[in-house]
């Protein structure tokens, strides 16, 4: 694997980050989580049990606002019930993954993007920019040597959406993170960064 200075790349995304987050806390007050790394919103969220109606789309629109109407159209108790039921096991990610994607709307980006707010030391989010950072980092210097390393990396990041490749995403961005001593979220901003930046 290449080298990449992770804490680097993740102090750059975090003083770069400019994004909030609305929601309710346990005692029902509007919070905003203007954190990069989720920390006060992970924490909150993990003690009310769950996600209301509210939190839920901000969260998802966060991620991305596009299929917003189909957020919406979520009602209030199968928000809950499918947070409720996430959140008795976060390290199920496929379990996890299943059932946030039965919610109108979430495609596994959003549902990584939902898992992450919940728990930034395990979970990432994936995107085309953190997972071709990763794929780059995982190259060696023979990947682009004959045409056919370089199809199989192309082919493999066209499918970074599916559940398969997020499995393999978090369970590589949690061995990275292990061994540096960082959460889940932290290698995971540092590979958007690094991206977005071109490695700059």
């Amino acid at each position: 694997m290449k080298k990449m200075n992770f804490d680097r790349w993740a102090k750059l995304y975090a003083k770069e980050y400019r994004n909030q987050i609305k929601y309710c806390d346990r005692s029902g007050r509007q919070r905003v989580e203007v954190s990069a790394t989720f920390s006060t919103i992970s924490r909150d969220l993990r003690a009310k049990g769950y996600l209301t109606k509210s939190d839920f789309v901000s969260v998802c629109e966060w991620k991305t606002a596009r299929p917003s109407k189909r957020y919406q159209k979520n009602n209030e108790r199968s928000v809950r019930n499918a947070t409720e039921l996430i959140l008795t096991d976060l390290n199920d990610t496929e379990a996890a993954l299943q059932v946030l994607t039965n919610l109108k709307g979430v495609g596994v980006p959003v549902a990584s993007a939902i898992l992450t707010v919940l728990d930034p030391t395990k979970y990432g989010i994936i995107d085309y920019r953190a997972y071709r950072a990763l794929l780059w980092l995982q190259s060696d210097d023979s990947t682009f040597s004959r045409y056919a390393g370089f199809a199989d990396l192309t082919e493999k990041w066209r499918d970074y959406a599916s559940v398969a490749a997020y499995l393999e995403f978090v369970r590589t961005i949690r061995t990275i993170g292990e061994a540096k001593g960082l959460t889940a979220r932290t290698i995971e901003m540092a590979l958007w960064k690094f991206d977005e930046k071109k490695g700059l």
